[in-house]
C-alpha cells in the first residue's frame, strides 16, 4: 500500500486534548478508505498551539511533517479539516506552492482533494476562510474579555501578591478574580517600603533572594527562577498594587503595538479590593527620579542627586581626600578629549558648601512669614466651604434641568415660527446647564480627593524641624537620599565665576517638607526655585557666604 502521513493539531482557543484523538481517528479511516497506509512515525500532533504564523516556530511536529515532505517519505497528506495545517493565508501559499511541486496529494475529511481538478480554488478559499476566522475570534476573545473587566471579572494571571478564584460558570455567566495572598502580598509591600526608602533595585532582588522568596516569573528551562532587578522594576510598575488594573497596559501589549503600528488605548478599572500600596508610596517609587542611577557608589547622601549645569550630567562624589567633593566626570573627559564646547575649566565643589546653600534655603524658605502664608493655604483647604458650593451646585443644575425640559415641552407645543427663538435659548440653557454640572464633577472630585487627617498633622507641623531628619548622620544613607530627592526636586551647579565661588539653581518642593516632618502626604506640589551663591576662600577656618540671588515661584 503506499505510504501517507497525518498531521493534527488543536489551539490554545480550543484547549480540548480529546480533539487529537478524534482527529487522527477520522484521518485513519480516511486514509484506509482511499487504499493508504499510515505508518506510527508519520502521525505528526502539536497540542495547544496556535495555527497563526506567531505559533508556527513552536510548532515542532509541524516543522517535522515538513522536513519529512521536502524528503519524499510519504505520497499523500490526510488532515481531519483543512485548517489545522495553518491559519495564516502567508503559510496557506507556501502549502499550495509545496503541493504543486512536490505532486504529494493533500485530503480533507471536510473535502478537499488536490487530485480533483481546480483544487487550488477550494484551497485558496478555504485559506481565506481560516485568516478570516483567526481575526473574527480575536474580536471576540477582545470583546469577551472587556465584557469580564465590566462585570468585575480579571482577565490575566494573577500577579505576585494575588491568587486567582474562579467563580462558577454557569451559562457562562462566571470569572476568575483575583484576591490578596496575605503571604506574598507582604513582600510587595516591603518591595515599595524598600524602594521608597532608597534601595536601589539589585539591593531589593539580593534581599528576595536571600531571604528564599519564590520569584514570580517562570524560570527557563531547569534553571531554577530567581530574583532580577528587572523582576523587581516590572512589579513596581504594576498598577493592580494601587487598586487599578489598565487594559493594554502591560509593556507586552505596548511593544505589540508599537510592532504592527497601530494605537493602544489603555482603559482603566478600579479594583479598590486589590490594593496593597498607598498611591503616594506607589508614585513615588515609579518616578522617573527613583531610579536615577547614583554615582561614587552611593557613599554620600548626595551622590546621584546633584547635576551638572554645562553637561547636564549627573556629578560624581569624591569621598577621598580632606573633604568631601563634587566633580563632573562628563565634563572632565569632554576637556581630556579637546571637544570643541568643552568647558575650559573643570574643578572640583567642595560638598560642605552646597550642604549649607541647601540649610539656607530651608531656612529661607521657613520664616516665621512664609510658614504662616503655608499655613493660611491648609486653613482654606481644611474650611474651604467647599460642602455648601457642592450644595448650591446640585441646586443650580437641578434647576437648569427643569428649565431645559420646560423649554423642550414648549418648543414641541409651539408654531415653527417660534422655533427659532425657543431653540436658541434651549441651547444657551444646555450650555449653562453643562457649565454648572462641570464646576460640580469638579469640586466634588477635588473635595473628595482632600486628606482632611493629613492637612490637621501638617498645620501643626513644625517646616524646620525637617533639618536634623534630613542631615542626620545616623540614618541610613539610602533612605536619606530618598527623601532629599523628594524634598529638593534638582540641584543643579550653574556657574563657577571665580575660584571660591558656586552658583546653584536649587528647586524645592515645601509640601514635602511638611509631609516629611508631620509623616502625612504631600498637600501642596508647588515647587519654588531658588538660585544660590555660595562664597568661601583660602583662609583656614573656613569662612562660607551663602546668599540668595533670585527666587521664583511659591
Amino acid at each position: 500500500m503506499r505510504p501517507a502521513s497525518i498531521y493534527a493539531r488543536y489551539s490554545d482557543q480550543e484547549q480540548r486534548p480529546t480533539s487529537i484523538d478524534d482527529q487522527v481517528r477520522r484521518a485513519k479511516q480516511k486514509a484506509a478508505e482511499l487504499g493508504f497506509t499510515v505508518a506510527d512515525e508519520h502521525i505528526y500532533v502539536d497540542a495547544a498551539i496556535t495555527g497563526q504564523a506567531k505559533g508556527l516556530a513552536k510548532r515542532t511536529a509541524y516543522n517535522r511533517f515538513i522536513a519529512a515532505w521536502e524528503r519524499g517519505e510519504f505520497e499523500a497528506i490526510v488532515v481531519d479539516e483543512l485548517a489545522r495545517l495553518a491559519r495564516a493565508s502567508l503559510e496557506f501559499a507556501y502549502l499550495e506552492q509545496r503541493i504543486e511541486r512536490t505532486h504529494v496529494r493533500l485530503i480533507a475529511c471536510d473535502g478537499l482533494d488536490t487530485s480533483i481538478p481546480g483544487w487550488q480554488l477550494q484551497f485558496g478559499i478555504s485559506g481565506l476562510m481560516a485568516a478570516h476566522f483567526v481575526r473574527e475570534t480575536s474580536h471576540r476573545v477582545v470583546r469577551g474579555m472587556q465584557g469580564q473587566l465590566e462585570r468585575g471579572f480579571m482577565i490575566a494571571k494573577a500577579p505576585f501578591g494575588y491568587r486567582a478564584v474562579k467563580l462558577g460558570d454557569k451559562n457562562n455567566e462566571g470569572g476568575t478574580t483575583w484576591e490578596v495572598e496575605p503571604e506574598t502580598a507582604k513582600w510587595v509591600k516591603e518591595i515599595f517600603q524598600m524602594r521608597f526608602q532608597g534601595y536601589s533595585l539589585n539591593a531589593i532582588a539580593e534581599r528576595l533572594n536571600r531571604e528564599g522568596v519564590a520569584c514570580p516569573r517562570p524560570p527557563r528551562l531547569e534553571e531554577r527562577g530567581y530574583w532580577r532587578p528587572a523582576t523587581v522594576l516590572q512589579l513596581l510598575g504594576n498598577t493592580i498594587y494601587r487598586g487599578l488594573f489598565v487594559y493594554n497596559g502591560s509593556a507586552f501589549s505596548k511593544a505589540k503595538a508599537i510592532k504592527e503600528k497601530r494605537k493602544l488605548e489603555p482603559v482603566e478599572y478600579q479594583r479598590p479590593a486589590l490594593r496593597i500600596v498607598e498611591d503616594r508610596v506607589w508614585h513615588a517609587c515609579n518616578a522617573k527620579s527613583s531610579s536615577r542611577p547614583f554615582r561614587g557608589g552611593g557613599r554620600h547622601v548626595l551622590a546621584g542627586l546633584v547635576s551638572c549645569g554645562i553637561c547636564l550630567g549627573t556629578m560624581s562624589v569624591r569621598t577621598g581626600g580632606s573633604s568631601p567633593a563634587l566633580h563632573c566626570a562628563k565634563c572632565a573627559q569632554q576637556r581630556r578629549v579637546a571637544k570643541a564646547d568643552a568647558p575650559k575649566h573643570v574643578s572640583y565643589v567642595a560638598l560642605e558648601g552646597l550642604e549649607r546653600a541647601l540649610l539656607h534655603v530651608l531656612n529661607f524658605m521657613f520664616d516665621d512669614g512664609r510658614v504662616q502664608e503655608f499655613r493660611r493655604r491648609l486653613e482654606a483647604k481644611l474650611h474651604g466651604g467647599h460642602e455648601s458650593r457642592i450644595a448650591e451646585l446640585k441646586l443650580a443644575v437641578a434647576r437648569a434641568e427643569r428649565q431645559l425640559d420646560s423649554l423642550a415641552q414648549r418648543m414641541r407645543r409651539l408654531e415653527a415660527d417660534d422655533d427659532d427663538f425657543l431653540e436658541k435659548a434651549y441651547r444657551q440653557q444646555r450650555d449653562e446647564r453643562k457649565q454648572l454640572a462641570d464646576e460640580l464633577a469638579q469640586l466634588t472630585a477635588y473635595s473628595a480627593s482632600l486628606d482632611f487627617e493629613s492637612i490637621r498633622k501638617q498645620l501643626e507641623a513644625s517646616p524646620l524641624d525637617a533639618i536634623p531628619m534630613l542631615f542626620s548622620a545616623d540614618a541610613p544613607v539610602e533612605l536619606t537620599r530618598a527623601v532629599l530627592s523628594r524634598v529638593f526636586t534638582s540641584i543643579t551647579l550653574v556657574d563657577r565665576p571665580a575660584r571660591f565661588v558656586s552658583v546653584w539653581k536649587i528647586v524645592v518642593c515645601a509640601g514635602a517638607v511638611v509631609a516629611l516632618v508631620s509623616q502625612t502626604a504631600p498637600v501642596f506640589e508647588e515647587e519654588t526655585v531658588f538660585v544660590i551663591g555660595v562664597e568661601t576662600g583660602a583662609a583656614r577656618p573656613t569662612q562660607w557666604h551663602v546668599s540668595v540671588l533670585e527666587v521664583s515661584g511659591r
